[in-house]
């Protein structure tokens, strides 16, 4: 406890005397409530960004049980300090330990080469390290899965099969940003084709003559390279940029194109409502959608009254 008050001592003092202002809102009563779950959570993603290369995981059959983690640097066995809270949870026979892999970060370490302890340890959970230890990964592009796009970056993400560290820990695979601009344009012109991207395109998904797949093929279709070159030519990795060129360059950038994939009885529809970033677009697929979801409880209303 004693280590705790000297802890938040030290750091009210960084704290103040960074952010002078910071000293009228918060009062000593605010500093002695403790961390709640998500706060907590959060502080040990801080240690972790601070010491990404000081990570030990918890090896299950260890020759030593004493010894049960195995740091990221080195073959060494080790444990964790007795003054850490964390020493009973990971002791040997202890249940408090879930199954799966089970990760901690430390400050430093003691001992010799092959039996090391280690001091102020935090635990880790295994989601955190692809994304905040990414300097420490060995990522490769798993294909056979599709690419998503996550519209809270604006940005596409690739299926990764995943090893962290110098020891090449197998982690469970990850959605990580592609390293390569190829791979990163082949999953921006796929989940843009599924309508990922933008909704106006996935009202015309079942309408797709060919699999978006495709475009993660060695050798794609035509009809994909065409996309492909659109988006190379403008640089464009980005919804952001999409909508850029839409309204300051040419609204009808992409429309030949994406028009190659759709049948031809809905071409004239779609190029009536392009861009897919115009307010007629976003009406349009407002209309669709409501028009949709009525005849679903029309379907689902009649397939009731056939049961009774």
């Amino acid at each position: 406890l004693w280590r705790q008050k000297k802890l938040s001592g030290y750091l009210k003092r960084i704290l103040f005397r960074t952010f002078p202002s910071c000293r009228a809102l918060l009062t000593d009563q605010q500093f002695a409530i403790p961390p709640n779950p998500k706060q907590q959570a959060f502080l040990r993603q801080m240690l972790l960004a601070g010491f990404p290369d000081q990570v030990a995981m918890l090896i299950r059959n260890t020759p030593d049980r004493r010894f049960p983690f195995q740091t990221g640097d080195s073959q060494s066995l080790a444990r964790i300090h007795p003054s850490s809270c964390l020493s009973k949870k990971y002791a040997a026979g202890s249940s408090g330990v879930q199954n799966g892999r089970s990760f901690v970060t430390f400050i430093s370490k003691l001992g010799e080469e092959d039996k090391i302890v280690l001091k102020v340890c935090s635990d880790v959970s295994e989601k955190w390290l692809p994304r905040i230890c990414q300097g420490m990964l060995r990522a490769t592009p798993d294909h056979t899965k599709p690419p998503r796009f996550n519209n809270d970056t604006d940005c596409v993400e690739v299926y990764h099969s995943v090893k962290f560290g110098s020891n090449c820990w197998p982690l469970s695979g990850s959605y990580l940003n592609p390293s390569s601009t190829s791979d990163r344009l082949r999953a921006l012109a796929r989940t843009f084709i599924e309508g990922q991207v933008w909704p106006l395109l996935s009202l015309f998904r079942e309408d797709l003559i060919a699999s978006p797949a495709d475009f993660a093929r060695n050798s794609p279709h035509p009809r994909s390279m065409a996309v492909l070159r659109a988006l190379s030519h403008k640089g464009c990795v980005t919804r952001a940029h999409m909508r850029h060129i839409w309204t300051e360059d040419s609204k009808h950038w992409l429309l030949a194109e994406t028009m190659a994939w759709v049948s031809s009885s809905r071409r004239s529809e779609l190029k009536s409502v392009w861009p897919p970033c115009s307010e007629r677009a976003d009406v349009f697929a407002q209309q669709q959608i409501s028009k949709h979801d009525g005849m679903q409880e029309e379907e689902d209303s009649d397939n009731g009254s056939s049961d009774e």
